[in-house]
């Protein structure tokens, strides 16, 4: 289940940059979720929520530093929310609230965080010529193989495999990893 936050002024300047509506958008990422589940052969993951926040540059940048030590805006980063369990224990800090057991058996279990940097989407939309939602739900399955642990940068080719399979299926224009490969 997908739960959009829209943190940007969503205001449009000019045709190309219309507003996003956000219900169709949660629709499609909701669809890109459940052939993720299929072509994973994961049909839980579908029961999963996945947050998906949209920033502007100016924002990214600045979790950007934060969380990764890189100083500029990118495209899109990813929260397991595992990741935060083990952060919390290891700070010691009461994580007894993100139990994974009790995390488990709730009828919606978090999988984490998904941040879209709306400017970086559009303009690579406009720039390669395919709808704004494309890019997002494009960028929403690189984020989501992420959150389920594939990690391009250190695997063996899984992600970027898994990744065309799902953007394959869903009928989206080329995947992230391929572009910049």
């Amino acid at each position: 289940m997908i739960e959009i936050i829209n943190q940007t002024d969503n205001q449009a300047t000019t045709q190309a940059s219309a507003p996003i509506d956000t219900q169709a958008l949660e629709s499609m990422l909701n669809h890109a979720l459940e052939k993720s589940a299929e072509v994973l052969a994961k049909s839980n993951i579908g029961a999963r929520v996945v947050e998906v926040v949209l920033v502007d540059s100016a924002d990214m940048r600045a979790l950007n530093a934060e969380y990764m030590g890189k100083d500029y805006a990118t495209d899109v980063l990813s929260f397991p929310l595992e990741d935060m369990l083990g952060e919390a224990e290891s700070a010691n800090l009461d994580s007894s609230f993100l139990d994974s057991a009790k995390l488990a058996s709730a009828p919606t279990t978090p999988l984490g965080s998904i941040i879209i940097n709306l400017d970086l989407a559009r303009e690579m939309s406009e720039n390669l010529g395919h709808s704004i939602e494309s890019e997002i739900g494009i960028l929403f399955v690189h984020a989501l193989l992420h959150l389920l642990g594939f990690d391009h940068e250190c695997d063996s080719g899984e992600h970027r495999t898994k990744e065309r399979e799902i953007i394959t299926a869903l009928g989206l224009p080329p995947s992230l990893i391929e572009r910049n490969s």
